[in-house]
């Protein structure tokens, strides 16, 4: 093993023990929202454009600009609902089912952490480090990258550069 598995297990135990702390309500409205708020931030970003301020230089800036705009405010609604649902379950007394399944949204909220690094890793030669390509984890979660990659914006997309015929797309 080596030190990108390290750090993978690390994000996803600490992400299962956030899991377990917040609860599966919580941990699934994080989850959702982020994905939605991906989405509509994604969507939405050239219909916000044309709102943002004009002290704002350049258009890579705007639509930057645009997408935190939609993406954050998605974040804080979907938080909101969740703090409101998770009252409620605590109230009818199922607080404890609750954190034991937000152990199991850990897991996959911290598999989707994972994916977004290496997504951002793989804009720079890190995937290239022995200490990457000898990783016990690389070429799975480098599998799920390239899977997710039709899901994210052109831009960002074709910044993204892994081996394809390294890794086993099956290897998931």
């Amino acid at each position: 093993m080596t030190v990108f598995d390290y750090l993978v297990l690390g994000i996803i135990g600490f992400s299962i023990l956030v899991g377990l702390m917040r609860g599966a309500i919580r941990e699934l409205f994080s989850v959702v929202g982020w994905v939605l708020a991906f989405y509509l931030a994604n969507r939405f970003n050239g219909e916000v454009i044309a709102y943002m301020p004009e002290q704002i230089p350049g258009d890579a800036v705007k639509a930057m600009a645009a997408f935190l705009v939609v993406f954050l405010l998605v974040l804080f609604v979907s938080a909101l609902l969740a703090l409101l649902l998770t009252t409620l379950i605590k109230a009818v007394g199922l607080g404890g089912l609750n954190r034991v399944l937000g152990g199991l949204a850990g897991i996959v909220k911290g598999v989707l952490v994972v994916c977004i690094l290496v997504m951002l890793a793989a804009m720079t030669d890190l995937p290239k480090d022995p200490r990457w390509t000898n990783a016990t984890f690389s070429a799975p979660v480098e599998a799920l990258v390239l899977k997710l990659l039709p899901w994210m914006p052109s831009s960002i997309a074709r910044h993204v550069h892994l081996d394809h015929q390294r890794v086993d797309e099956s290897a998931i």
